[in-house]
Order: structure tokens, then sequence, then C-alpha cells
């Protein structure tokens, strides 16, 4: 079993609990606009998450370290500050500049683009 499996497992626990606590005790604390940026969090956390298991079994692309590298950085980059942005005034920084947070929204994002394009090629190469 591929070492990182255990991990990606847990990381995709912890997406379906952000996901409930969306559900459950955030949707009254929180605007419409702001759940709807958490449950965007969420959905990326998820699927990533679900994405980076399966590819920690597929041998063909074990050396594809890159790709994981990227997704799962980008992705905890893109969710986790979701997160923050989105439940600021809950977490009390509701008037605090939030400028490196908001940053890694996007960087996450590109991240993310990054390692599926990296990924496509190298499989696109293979198959040549």
């Amino acid at each position: 079993m591929q070492k990182n499996a255990g991990l990606y497992a847990i990381y995709i626990g912890i997406a379906i609990c952000l996901g409930a606590l969306g559900a459950h005790a955030l949707e009254n604390r929180l605007t419409a606009d702001q759940l709807d940026s958490f449950k965007t969090g969420v959905l990326y956390h998820l699927l990533m998450g679900i994405a980076l298991f399966f590819f920690s079994f597929l041998n063909e692309l074990k050396g594809e370290k890159l790709f994981e590298k990227l997704l799962f950085y980008g992705n905890i980059l893109f969710s986790f500050s979701i997160y923050i942005l989105s439940c600021k005034s809950i977490l009390g920084l509701a008037n605090v500049k939030l400028v490196p947070i908001a940053i890694a929204t996007p960087i996450g994002g590109v991240m993310m683009i990054a390692a599926w394009l990296i990924l496509g090629l190298k499989i696109f190469k293979k198959q040549q």
C-alpha cells in the first residue's frame, strides 16, 4: 500500500467533517456568500483528497511526485484559505486585513491546475 494513502484518507475525513460543520453549525452564522465560499473549499478539498487517495495506488504513476505535491499543497492553500476567509467574522478576524491568506487562494488554485496539466502531459507523453 502506498505510504500516503492513510494521510489522504484522513484528509478526506477532515473534508467530510468540515462539510458537516458548514451544513449544520455554520449555516446560521455565515452569510449566504460566505457559506457558498466555505462549501467551495469543502468541494475542492474533498475532490482533490479523493484524487490523491486513488493516485497513491496507481503503480504506473508513482514516480509523479511533482503532481502529488502540487495537488496536495495547492489544495491546502486553496481550501484552507477559503475556510479562514469565510469564517473570519466567527474567528474574530472581521477587521483584520488577511492579505497573505487571500493571496493563498489563487496561488493554491494555480498549483492545482498546474498539477493536473503536468500529470496530463506526462500521461500523454507515455502514450506516444
